[in-house]
C-alpha cells in the first residue's frame, strides 16, 4: 500500500485489512513522503500487530505511486500480491476467496469486482465465487477497452507474475492499465468473478477523480501509457490490426501529448500501410461525427 497524506482515511483501510478472515499475511505501508500524521496513525496499529510494516520510499525509486509499489514488490516475502489504496476498504473474505480460486484452478491471477462509496460501504456477506470469464492473452483488447476491468486493487496475483515486470515509474496515472496489459500479454492466465471484494472511496482528491476532472498531468500520463503499450506491442511482435486500431483511436484524444507520426515511426510499416493509418487517424473526427449523428437518430426513434 502506497500512501501520501491520507491520515484521515488510512485507519479505516488498515482495519479492513486487519479483519481479513485469512490471517497469514504481511501488509507493507510505503509512505511517499507525506507531511501529515500518517506515521503516527500507522504506528498505533503496528505496535499491536506485527504483520503491518511502515516504510518510507527510498530515493532510488521515483516519487509517486509506481515507485512505491515497485519498492514493495522488491522487498515483499509472500507468495501472492494485492495492491491496496490508502483510502479504500477491502472485503473481509478477499484473501481467503482469492487464494481458493488460484489454488483450485492453478491460475496466475483472479479479478474481482469493486463497488464505490462516499461515506461508508455496504459490505455484503461473501458467497462462493461466481465465475464470469476466463482471461488469457487473447483478451488483451477487452482489458484495454475496460470490458474486463482490471483496476490496480481488484486483481489478486501470484508473486511470480511480477518476475521481470514492474510499474513504469514515470507514470502518475494509468500505471496499472499499462503494466497489467503487458503482463497478460506475456502469457498469464486468470479468471474474473462477479463477487464484490473491494470498495473504492469516491472523492475529488483521488487520481481517477483528478483525471476525469481534466487534470493535465493525469492526461499526459495516460498518453505516455498509450505510447508505452504501442512500443511494447511493436517490440514484442504482438501488434495486431485490432490493437493498432484501438491505440490509434485512443491516441486521438491525447493529441496534445502524442502524435500519429511518433507512433508510426516505431512501427517500421511499409509506406502504403503507414499511409493507410495516417488517413485513418485524420478521418477520425469525421467518423465520430457520423457515429454521434447515427446514435442521436437512433435515440430519437
Amino acid at each position: 500500500m502506497a500512501t501520501f497524506n491520507r491520515a484521515h482515511f488510512i485507519r479505516d483501510t488498515l482495519e479492513s485489512i486487519k479483519n481479513q478472515t485469512y490471517q497469514n499475511f504481511e501488509c507493507l505501508i510505503i509512505d511517499d513522503g507525506g507531511q501529515d500524521d500518517t506515521k503516527i496513525v500507522v504506528q498505533e496499529l503496528i505496535a499491536e500487530d506485527k504483520r503491518f510494516s511502515y516504510l518510507v520510499r527510498p530515493n532510488k525509486y521515483k516519487k509517486g505511486l509506481p515507485g512505491c509499489r515497485n519498492y514493495g514488490l522488491d522487498i515483499c516475502i509472500g507468495d501472492y500480491i494485492i495492491f491496496f489504496d490508502d483510502d479504500d476498504i477491502v472485503h473481509p473474505d478477499n484473501l481467503l476467496l482469492n487464494l481458493e480460486i488460484l489454488n483450485d484452478r492453478k491460475l496466475d491471477f483472479s479479478v474481482y469486482q469493486k463497488q464505490p462509496f462516499t461515506t461508508s460501504p455496504e459490505i455484503t456477506e461473501s458467497s462462493y465465487p461466481q465465475f464470469i470469464a476466463n482471461i488469457t492473452t487473447y483478451d488483451i483488447i477487452n482489458i484495454l477497452e475496460n470490458k474486463i476491468p482490471m483496476a490496480s486493487c481488484t486483481v489478486f496475483w501470484r508473486k511470480s507474475c511480477f518476475n521481470g515486470n514492474r510499474f513504469l515509474e514515470d507514470l502518475s496515472y494509468a500505471e496499472e492499465w499499462e503494466l497489467y496489459t503487458r503482463m497478460v500479454g506475456s502469457g498469464l492466465s486468470g479468471v474474473m468473478i462477479s463477487n464484490v471484494l473491494y470498495y473504492n472511496r469516491k472523492h475529488a482528491e483521488s487520481n481517477t477523480g483528478m483525471y476525469y476532472a481534466g487534470n493535465l498531468k493525469m492526461k499526459k500520463a495516460k498518453a505516455q501509457a498509450i505510447f508505452a503499450l504501442w512500443n511494447y506491442f511493436i517490440e514484442s511482435h504482438f501488434m495486431t490490426f485490432k490493437l493498432k486500431r484501438y491505440l490509434i483511436n485512443k491516441s486521438y484524444s491525447f493529441s496534445e501529448f502524442i502524435t500519429i507520426n511518433e507512433m508510426l515511426q516505431k512501427s517500421n510499416d511499409l509506406k502504403v500501410v503507414s499511409w493507410f493509418w495516417r488517413i485513418y487517424y485524420l478521418t477520425i473526427p469525421t467518423r465520430l461525427f457520423f457515429y454521434r449523428l447515427r446514435r442521436l437518430k437512433f435515440n430519437l426513434f
